[in-house]
């Protein structure tokens, strides 16, 4: 069968579905739509090696940009028609809106359309953000009767906003819990006792993933407890409209305790994850934060937000604890309960971590999910 992956950026592709797409090659003709711009000839080099063939396709200039639009979906029509996969992944939520407009000029036998999480945006009630939910509902509502059509959601709660709003219908919405983790490689690391608490940020630097919150509790944390050690790992983009400010940046950059790393590649998080002792993402809303599971799965404690997404990768009071969003001091207090915990129940933690990412979101469990949909 042929595969065909359309998804905005090739660096989110290999952090997030690379292993994904290397499963299916074994017995599938993968292919990957997307920017090529900003990755090596070596990295390009790497994934094709694995009889995944990459096509590029140019971003479009900006949202607002109509003839922008017209262009990019006229250039992914061209390319999708040329490689006549089987079945289409459309990643994201614009990007599954993007498929269901050209779905009309298309002919494939599998459309899935990943709903890789909802996003804080997509409840705002600004009327730009009305306007653009209003033609993403038209635009899923309009696809064509007789093709074959599913919506795959990572977690129950986005599927459920979906049925509410009358996105989709029950009959086309299926339930896969992410991407999958490979768990030989992020395999759970016993860590050394050590007198250093290393509390680890590895995400963008935007507001909405709770960086502004975790600079707060670490900042406050690192002046009571000497042995509160901080990394941030994650892009800084000014020109984002979520990015953090520029005064939040300066104090990261001139903090003595917390130590920024900068946009590490996907290849150096494992070890990133075992120089550590507690993961945290403090974030507003995810469709099931993979690098929080890469985390859990090497054996760290978890601290994340009771908000859809991130609750399913932590059991409170097991494996870490879940917080209230935009909350800095219970997000400190979190902290500070990680560093009170004695050597045995922090080690109990991590290993619950390990073995939940080993019970439901392991690579092997993904990759079957996803062989069955194909084949149907």
């Amino acid at each position: 069968m042929k595969i065909c992956f359309v998804i905005k950026r090739l660096d989110f592709f290999i952090s997030h579905r690379l292993d994904l797409a290397i499963n299916l090659a074994k017995t599938n003709s993968v292919s990957v739509i997307t920017n090529t711009h900003d990755e090596s000839i070596a990295q390009i080099e790497k994934i094709s090696n694995h009889e995944i063939k990459i096509y590029h396709l140019e971003e479009r200039e900006g949202s607002a940009n109509i003839f922008s639009y017209i262009s990019y979906i006229s250039s992914l029509k061209k390319l999708i028609l040329k490689i006549r996969p089987d079945s289409v992944y459309f990643v994201t939520l614009e990007m599954s809106f993007i498929g269901a407009l050209i779905n009309h000029f298309i002919s494939v036998k599998n459309n899935f359309f990943l709903i890789t999480g909802l996003g804080p945006f997509f409840f705002n009630s600004r009327l730009k953000y009305r306007l653009a939910r209003n033609l993403q509902k038209i635009s899923f509502l309009l696809l064509p009767i007789k093709k074959n059509h599913k919506f795959i959601f990572q977690n129950s709660e986005d599927l459920k906003t979906f049925k509410d709003l009358g996105f989709a219908k029950n009959s086309q919405m299926i339930l896969i819990p992410g991407n999958g983790i490979n768990i030989k490689y992020f395999a759970f690391h016993k860590r050394a006792k050590n007198k250093n608490m290393i509390f680890l940020f590895a995400s963008r630097l935007v507001n909405t993933k709770g960086f502004n919150e975790f600079l707060s509790a670490a900042l406050s944390i690192s002046k009571k407890y000497d042995n509160a050690k901080f990394l941030v790992a994650g892009k800084y983009d000014v020109l984002d409209p979520d990015s953090i400010s520029e005064t939040n940046y300066k104090k990261l950059m001139n903090s003595k305790k917390i130590s920024y790393l900068g946009h590490l590649p996907h290849s150096e998080m494992r070890e990133c994850f075992n120089q550590s002792s507690v993961f945290v993402l403090p974030s507003y809303g995810e469709g099931l934060p993979k690098v929080c599971l890469e985390a859990a799965s090497t054996g760290l404690p978890i601290i994340t937000t009771n908000v859809r997404g991130c609750r399913d990768c932590v059991k409170d009071t097991h494996n870490g604890f879940l917080i209230n969003p935009m909350n800095a001091k219970e997000l400190e207090d979190a902290m500070e309960s990680m560093i009170l915990l004695d050597t045995t129940n922090l080690s109990k933690y991590g290993k619950h971590s390990s073995e939940m990412v080993k019970s439901k979101y392991s690579l092997d469990i993904i990759t079957q999910e996803y062989l069955k949909i194909n084949s149907k």
